[in-house]
């Protein structure tokens, strides 16, 4: 009923149990995320980035988790696309970049090399206050540390609105930050917006990387992506490397970064820099 209201009224909808199971979780997450930013139920999960060919850690990708009293550890697929477009999204987003800097301030103060990057959704990365807010999470940061931090992308929405992406890369780059494209090859850029996007690395997107042992479509796909990358001098990273085999393909197509489980899940950050730990060893 309350469907075939929001659709204008005058028309019928066939009631879904998976459409009612969806907007109970959306409604029961929405209810629950102010306390739970409150009670610390948030964590960041972090994922190593692997230069294959030196065999180094060189940074992680932060990735958010949350820690549901009834329903266990939640990933984003479960959490995200319910408070898209709500004012949650910013408040999230807010959290996120905290963390990291916190998380970079503590690689800091124990003489570790690595880089952090951060996902962050469209509402807020193409939002009037996103600047103000990488600022803010940024400020009395040391000197150097800024470059350390990356802000990831989705290709789609730098799509959405390109003059207001270009901005905010502008915007990151003003800051010291690097932005990188991620899940690229999914969406409809063309060359010449790939072109004025001022962004500091491209991410090949799993679906392509996962494909490369069956698939010489997939595999002519990171070739040509690759190639755009050295051409336009962008560092390229590998993202769903799961096996040795797809570890040596991208060596031999000239990726030398990657990460996935071949190497590891992402880890709370003390398993994660343990895990580093004997990776270099």
């Amino acid at each position: 009923m309350y469907a075939a209201k929001e659709s204008g009224k005058n028309c019928f909808r066939v009631f879904d149990m998976r459409l009612h199971q969806a907007r109970k979780e959306r409604v029961r997450v929405l209810e629950q995320v102010d306390s739970a930013l409150e009670s610390g139920q948030f964590e960041l999960y972090y994922q190593p980035v692997v230069n294959f060919r030196h065999r180094q850690v060189i940074a992680f990708e932060a990735l958010l988790r949350w820690h549901h009293p009834e329903l266990g550890l939640l990933t984003p697929d479960r959490v995200l696309p319910h408070i898209e477009f709500t004012d949650y999204d910013r408040r999230i987003g807010r959290f996120v970049m905290g963390q990291a800097v916190n998380t970079l301030r503590e690689f800091d103060r124990q003489g570790l090399p690595y880089g952090v990057s951060i996902n962050l959704s469209p509402m807020h990365f193409l939002g009037d206050h996103f600047a103000d807010d990488l600022g803010a999470a940024l400020q009395d940061c040391k000197p150097g540390l800024c470059n350390r931090l990356t802000v990831e992308i989705l290709e789609t929405t730098a799509m959405d609105d390109p003059d207001v992406a270009i901005e905010a890369i502008r915007a990151c780059r003003e800051l010291g930050v690097a932005v990188s494209l991620d899940d690229f090859g999914t969406g409809y850029s063309s060359l010449s917006y790939f072109r004025k996007l001022p962004v500091d690395e491209i991410k090949i997107d799993r679906s392509f990387v996962r494909e490369l042992a069956g698939s010489s479509d997939d595999n002519m796909i990171v070739e040509a992506i690759i190639g755009l990358s050295r051409s336009f001098r962008r560092r390229v990273v590998a993202e769903g490397v799961e096996t040795p085999e797809l570890l040596g393909q991208l060596l031999e197509m000239g990726c030398d970064i990657g990460q996935g489980y071949h190497f590891s899940e992402p880890l709370p950050l003390p398993e994660a820099l343990a895990w580093a730990a004997g990776f270099q060893d």
